[in-house]
């Protein structure tokens, strides 16, 4: 219950922070998340894993409501429905496939640390391919 608590507060206040400073961006916004997801699994005390996911969940509620409010300014009207559902569909196949990898990394080592790294590996490799299409995409100002 306290992890739960601690990361949704986390989300809570992180798209808060966004709207006070209007200069989160969503890509660092990530890194945030993974470097936290890094820092609790290697945690060993209580107060610094509960820390790690109350800054997990910073960079996620920064994330989703930068993300949601981007949808929604950039689609037309008469589609927005469509591709509020179409994010959603996306997010929790997403979800389900990044659980059932876990999962099976788990299974195949019997390790949360070896898990965690997987996914923290596989994490570092897509979140650099989007830094580089950030920076590409504001280098052309657009």
């Amino acid at each position: 219950g306290l992890f739960t608590a601690a990361r949704g507060v986390g989300m809570g206040v992180g798209p808060a922070i966004l709207s006070a400073k209007r200069v989160a961006n969503p890509v660092y916004a990530q890194w945030l998340s993974l470097g936290a997801l890094f820092g609790f699994v290697t945690a060993d005390e209580l107060w610094l894993q509960v820390l790690m996911l109350f800054v997990w969940g910073l960079g996620n509620g920064i994330n989703w409501v930068s993300s949601t409010a981007s949808l929604q300014s950039h689609t037309p009207p008469h589609l927005l429905g469509r591709m509020t559902s179409l994010d959603f569909l996306c997010f929790t196949v997403c979800q389900s496939v990044a659980t059932l990898s876990a999962g099976w990394i788990f299974d195949q080592g019997n390790s949360i640390i070896i898990m965690s790294m997987s996914v923290c590996s596989v994490g570092v490799l897509g979140l650099s391919v989007l830094s580089f299409v950030d920076w590409r995409v504001r280098r052309q100002g657009l």
